[in-house]
């Protein structure tokens, strides 16, 4: 699946960027090399290939854990090296699903690590999510998502069993990951369908309508999100400004400086014209002056 490049983050509203801010807008420009995170105590390295983070290593941990340590630290010193390869991969997760993560400890949301869901592993309690099962032509039931991953197909050793031969045997699962459930085919004969569009993964919203083979299934989710508010894209493609800054005053041997050089002349701009005028034109009456003071004195 294509990763949705608008993240479900907070921006730094002034000053440097926080480590969620560089590496979303890494992620956007595609980056590849590594990033170095300091403080004056910890050290800790994120490699990057095509935008996504593949390695972290911080404190004697690596992969998921070690990156999500590092997105704690307080007013780090960022920096970005491009064109250096990766020693190894350990991070198993996206970006998107490692910040969400991240936002869940910080607002000390208690429960499952939404970064390990286990196919046999039920939930502690009973989900408020179902699935509303339409299988003719033995009817309508509704299934409780109580199973952090959840295998549909026609064959018994699927969580969701349904006898239907228009499925395969292991058609499509619904799985829990990064604080949402996604939906993906398991290359089915007759393939996996959300809300019309053939799909290979997608993420399931409250009220989705999944069509596999002749059996159709309504989603119902009341599954909460942390609250992150929304980022574009072009909120990270430059760098953050601070309040308050003032554009800073232009010396007089500005006016003179040519932009231009010598190899490779170039003319002036209008306002450059007129202040070296003005300068010569000041500069000739000075002199005039000073010269018919001294002539008739």
């Amino acid at each position: 699946m294509q990763q949705n490049k608008d993240f479900l983050f907070p921006v730094s509203a002034e000053g440097p960027y926080a480590l969620s801010d560089f590496l979303q807008k890494h992620f956007f420009e595609e980056f590849n090399g590594k990033i170095d995170v300091l403080t004056p105590q910890a050290h800790g390295m994120i490699f990057i290939q095509n935008g996504n983070p593949i390695h972290a290593s911080f404190d004697k941990k690596e992969g998921d854990e070690a990156l999500l340590e590092l997105l704690q630290l307080p007013n780090p010193n960022l920096t970005a090296v491009s064109g250096i390869p990766s020693p190894a991969s350990t991070i198993g997760n996206k970006l998107e699903n490692l910040l969400i993560e991240f936002a869940l400890r910080e607002q000390n949301i208690t429960g499952k690590n939404v970064l390990s869901p286990s196919k046999s592993d039920p939930t502690s309690s009973k989900s408020s999510s179902l699935l509303e099962v339409h299988n003719p032509p033995a009817g309508k039931f509704e299934f409780p998502l109580d199973h952090t991953e959840v295998s549909i197909g026609r064959v018994d050793s699927n969580i969701l069993p349904l006898p239907n031969i228009s499925l395969s045997s292991h058609h499509a699962l619904i799985f829990l990951q990064g604080g949402a459930y996604h939906l993906k085919d398991l290359n089915s004969s007759n393939g996996t369908f959300l809300n019309g569009k053939r799909i290979k993964e997608s993420v399931l919203k409250n009220g989705d309508q999944i069509q596999l083979g002749d059996v159709r299934i309504q989603f119902h989710s009341r599954l909460k999100r942390p609250q992150i508010q929304p980022v574009l894209k072009s909120q990270l493609k430059q760098p953050l400004a601070k309040k308050n800054s003032q554009t800073p005053a232009v010396r007089i041997t500005d006016a003179l400086r040519l932009e231009s050089s010598p190899g490779d002349p170039q003319s002036l701009n209008p306002d450059q014209k007129n202040r070296l005028f003005f300068i010569i034109t000041l500069i000739v009456l000075v002199l005039g002056g000073l010269g018919y003071y001294l002539f008739h004195k």
